[in-house]
């Protein structure tokens, strides 16, 4: 779970600092010491493996730091170009949000950065090898960042050979490369897309049945908008029940409408702040979530900034407010919260041991039954666990939970599969970004309904000159979804998918055309 951390929407405000458990199985262990034959070996293993393959060597790290470069582009440009879109999308991969004190370890978890461009119709060399040259230094700043911007702050011979590395990239990158914003007046755009492996579900998982308790999964707008194939990948892990945040209200309602379409039961959770007046807080989420099928609105009581001023008495108050607030909704209400914090700022006190209880301790432990070791509050059980955060599916920051869940689903879905028709697939539907929409975040993940027995899908973008659409860049996944962060801001895009089963490629889909930004020019 978690508050809209630092990036934002622009005009949003800047959230405080979240408190985060200690790990139950935290040891600080000593490296043993390197010698210098070691550092001789790994360096020359390093060189060998880069001249092999400089992707097989540092993919995701090079990938990285390409974002970060990008990141800097973004940070250093000219105030006039910064105000063309909104803050930087949460998950510039070398920002770490992991301040000691938290509860939940929101580091920025963003794309692994992946090249495309468009065919090049009149660029010109002298521009392109500038862009080119802008965005080595922007690499070369990348490695030269403080410790605390890892992973891309590398030391050692690591560093050292991902240097040479960067540098040489770039070099091959010259001929036909621009950098974001720099490559803007160019034909060719260098576009910051998510390259994701085909997604395999994690061994399945079943809740704990002793306790009547499902696996679930709790999201956020962190975790983007979700493609049916990750909440069918979801569903074959085990997950049966998903919690969403009310952050973002456009993310919040996609994921709760394909879960709900997937099959599972769902629940909404509100981040609270002691500043702000906790009954509109409670009812702005109801209203984010109006018409979907939510089983029970948890408070999420792990905010540190203002919790001691206001003290345990008054922190207890406020929370009860919140919860009868909460049950002229009739939906179930409860509280997430973890023993650090309540002991910390609450003082384990035991006045609201009535509301039911959902509690995030990290050691991994995926049963309701410790509670008798793990008690604190005064309550007598809790509904739910929150035991890790770690991907699933290839969504990087989904927690783990089991809760008891006395709703059932809505839809009951036949993931039976089909006899083989002997034909290409149709054209695929449920396009998303629907057609019409306006995309307020920096990036835009596009994605299709999958088709059974398809196995390939490509998603082709195209941008608007002003005049006519012309051609971005055509994706192919596994998955029928891609996330990807556009060069040119604001825009007009529009995009089509088709599916291709053993009998070849279908038809394409109609298009879904989408505002990037607030577009304000001539329009198709």
């Amino acid at each position: 779970m978690a508050s809209p951390g630092v990036v934002r929407l622009a005009g949003e405000p800047a959230p405080a600092a979240r408190y985060r458990e200690p790990h139950a199985n935290a040891v600080s262990q000593a490296r043993p010491a390197r010698t210098d034959r070691d550092a001789a070996t790994e360096n020359t293993q390093i060189r060998a493996t880069t001249r092999r393959s400089i992707a097989a060597l540092t993919a995701q790290t090079l990938l990285q730091c390409l974002q970060a470069a990008h990141d800097l582009r973004q940070a250093f440009a000219p105030a006039a170009r910064r105000t063309r879109g909104t803050p930087a999308p949460p998950g510039g991969l070398c920002t770490h949000r992991n301040s000691p004190g938290r509860l939940r370890h929101r580091h920025a978890r963003g794309p692994q950065a992946a090249l495309a461009w468009s065919q090049p119709a009149s660029a010109s060399h002298r521009a392109l090898t500038g862009c080119a040259v802008a965005l080595y230094d922007a690499a070369d700043d990348a490695l030269s960042l403080p410790q605390h911007l890892a992973p891309c702050a590398l030391r050692g011979t690591m560093r050292r050979s991902l240097r040479g590395t960067m540098r040489l990239s770039t070099l091959c990158l010259a001929g036909g490369i621009g950098l974001a914003g720099c490559g803007e007046g160019l034909d060719w755009e260098l576009d910051l897309a998510s390259r994701q492996a085909e997604l395999t579900p994690a061994p399945f998982f079943a809740g704990d049945p002793a306790n009547r308790a499902l696996f679930a999964a709790d999201v956020s707008f962190w975790e983007t908008p979700l493609a049916q194939a990750e909440l069918d990948c979801f569903w074959s892990s085990g997950v049966r029940h998903v919690i969403v945040g009310t952050q973002v209200a456009s993310i919040a309602q996609q994921q709760l409408a394909m879960a709900v379409a997937a099959g599972m039961t769902v629940d909404a959770y509100v981040y609270i702040y002691w500043d702000r007046d906790m009954v509109a807080q409670v009812e702005a989420a109801f209203d984010m979530v109006k018409g979907f099928p939510i089983g029970s609105m948890w408070l999420d009581i792990e905010e540190a900034s203002g919790a001691t001023a206001l003290g345990a008495n008054k922190l207890a108050a406020a929370v009860r407010t919140g919860i009868n607030a909460c049950k002229t909704h009739g939906v179930g209400c409860g509280l997430y919260t973890s023993p650090g914090y309540w002991k910390t700022y609450v003082k384990d006190t035991s006045a609201l041991n009535d509301v039911p209880l959902w509690y995030a301790l990290y050691n991994k432990k995926r049963t309701l039954s410790d509670w008798t070791s793990e008690r604190f509050g005064g309550w007598a059980s809790p509904v739910g666990k929150q035991f890790q955060t770690a991907p699933l599916c290839g969504v990087g920051g989904a927690d783990w939970n089991v809760m008891q869940v006395a709703a059932k689903p809505t839809v009951i879905v036949d993931r039976s599969l089909p006899p083989d028709s002997g034909l290409p697939p149709p054209a695929p539907d449920g396009l998303y970004p629907k057609h019409g929409s306006v995309i307020a975040l920096d990036y835009a993940k596009l994605m299709s309904s999958t088709i059974p027995r398809a196995t390939s899908y490509q998603l082709a973008l195209e941008s608007w000159n002003g005049r006519a659409f012309v051609a971005y860049h055509t994706w192919t996944s596994a998955d029928a979804f891609v996330k990807t962060f556009p060069v040119t801001r604001p825009n007009i895009y529009r995009f089509r998918v088709r599916a291709q089963n053993a009998h070849g490629w279908g038809p394409w889909s109609a298009y879904s055309q989408f505002d990037y930004g607030s577009y304000s020019g001539p329009r198709p």
